[in-house]
Order: C-alpha cells, then structure tokens, then sequence
C-alpha cells in the first residue's frame, strides 16, 4: 500500500517523496501512528468491500504492468 510504497513501486511522477508526504499527513489526520497500521486498515477495509486489494490479484505482477495501470489512473501526472 501507500503508506509502505517504496521507489519501485511509485509511479507517480512526483515520486516518492510526495508520496510519502502526502500519506504522512494523511496518516496525522487519521491518528495512525504507524504506516504498517494504515496499510493493515486500507486492506482490511478493501477486503470488507469484496474488491482486490494488491495488484496480484488483477494480474499485474511486474512493475511494467504496474507502471501502465498507473498511467491510466493518473493521467496527465505519469512521466514515462
């Protein structure tokens, strides 16, 4: 998940360390103090409504494919 992204898995254009402030803030507003709790609660939320929660599960096993599903979500941040 977000909280524990580390560079190879942020597609972002604006990288990892927006990510990474971004979920702190996130975090702080939530009152989690770890992010291994925000993973565990964002997948045990995602399980409870019955949608996959990583990207295995819709058969993206490679950061490649990884890398085109991130376009398409994030249309006009991706750097390619």
């Amino acid at each position: 998940m977000h909280a524990i992204a580390d560079t190879e898995q942020v597609s972002d254009a604006r990288r990892i360390k927006h990510v990474q402030e971004i979920m702190h803030k996130l975090m702080k507003s939530l009152n989690i103090e770890f992010a291994k709790q925000a993973d565990t609660n964002l997948e045990n939320f995602m399980i409870s409504l019955g949608v996959p929660h990583n990207f295995t599960m819709i058969g993206a096993d490679t950061a490649k494919q990884r890398a085109f599903l991130a376009k398409q979500a994030n249309y006009g941040t991706y750097v390619k």
